[in-house]
């Protein structure tokens, strides 16, 4: 489960960079979790064991500070979690998104915690200025092991200059 915490994580932490650079909030967070459908077991043949699953949480208020949305998400991820199973993906969607100026309080909940906020923020000043994932959460985790395989992507030849394809 450490590596899809991992992963959890680092996809969560550049979902909360985005809200705060597009000045939002959530007040939903999902997770969901799942198996390859095409795997096939070695020994037999057979298809591999299935599952997917998936939890949601409406949060006390919205927030887009990802110390806050990860102990959400880490809770959802724990609920959703099953044994025995070898996954394929993780993913997390934040929803119910509110510009800033715009979180509504309630009466009987507590406001974020804007420490939490500003932390984020400076967070975000130094990876911009010393690199991608120079500072983060101790729970993403170095291992890159589940990173996406960069030989297998596809050309991107409607998107990239350099890719298009060219007829003599």
């Amino acid at each position: 489960m450490d590596t899809i915490s991992q992963a959890l994580i680092t996809h969560l932490s550049r979902a909360a960079e985005k809200l705060r650079r597009q000045g939002s909030s959530a007040s939903a967070v999902t997770v969901f979790l799942h198996t390859n459908r095409h795997k096939i077991t070695a020994h037999n043949g057979q298809a591999a064991k299935q599952y997917h699953g998936s939890r949601t949480a409406e949060l006390p208020h919205a927030c887009n500070s990802t110390a806050e949305l990860v102990s959400y998400a880490h809770a959802l991820l724990k609920a959703v979690f099953k044994f025995g199973y070898e996954y394929q993906k993780v993913g997390v969607m934040l929803s119910g998104l509110v510009p800033d100026s715009h979180v509504q309080q309630h009466l009987f909940a507590e406001l974020p915690d804007e420490r939490l906020s500003k932390l984020s923020g400076l967070m975000d000043a130094l990876n911009k200025r010393y690199g991608r994932d120079r500072i983060r959460l101790a729970g993403a985790g170095y291992d890159s092991s589940w990173h996406h395989k960069r030989q297998w992507m596809s050309k991107r030849r409607t998107t990239d200059w350099k890719e298009i394809l060219t007829v003599r």
